[in-house]
């Protein structure tokens, strides 16, 4: 491995967790819905924590970040698009983050695999974003985002385009498929 690709490798990652608002489909906060003794949204921090510099957790409004249980090291950014979905999220994450790169995850996704996150962060060299693909369908909520991808998405999103797949085909983007 050239010593350039290890250095790529070793670049800080933000880690953005989308916490917008309380699940529709479910009909309560998946956020703070118990896993293993414990909210969900510490869980998936705690899953994301080996391969990130810093965590913000993107939420709808103030009221909502207030309601959160996450500690003082994790900061907290309000979405800068209301009512955008997890576009409006990504985007405010990205602006929010200080590292070039960040991973984008759900507040629920409580099974996260250090391993595979770390693939994610090999592929990254040469694309604004790595997404897996599974069954044929990107998973963009469980992706890398570099800040390059902010005028694209912010483009999309004041034309009221807020599907992500639509802003995926815009960008320099990395896919990946996963084995089931």
């Amino acid at each position: 491995m050239s010593r350039s690709r290890l250095d790529w490798a070793n670049a800080p990652v933000s880690g953005i967790v989308l916490a917008g608002e309380q699940s529709r489909r479910l009909g309560r906060d998946k956020a703070v819905e118990p896993f293993l003794g414990q909210p969900l949204i510490l869980r998936v921090l705690q899953r994301i924590a080996p391969v990130i510099s810093e965590a913000v957790v993107v939420v709808a409004d103030a009221a909502r970040g207030r309601t959160l249980p996450v500690g003082a090291d994790h900061r907290i950014a309000l979405d800068l698009y209301p009512n955008s979905g997890s576009l409006g999220g990504i985007f405010s994450g990205l602006a929010a983050a200080s590292s070039q790169w960040s991973l984008v995850v759900s507040c629920d996704m409580p099974f996260l695999n250090a391993d595979l996150l770390r693939h994610m962060l090999a592929l990254r060299q040469g694309a604004d974003a790595v997404v897996p693909v599974v069954e044929g369908r990107p998973e963009p909520t469980h992706a890398l985002y570099a800040k390059a991808c902010l005028p694209f998405i912010e483009q999309r999103l004041q034309a009221q385009e807020l599907k992500i797949s639509g802003f995926l085909t815009w960008c320099g983007c990395a896919t990946f498929q996963s084995r089931k």
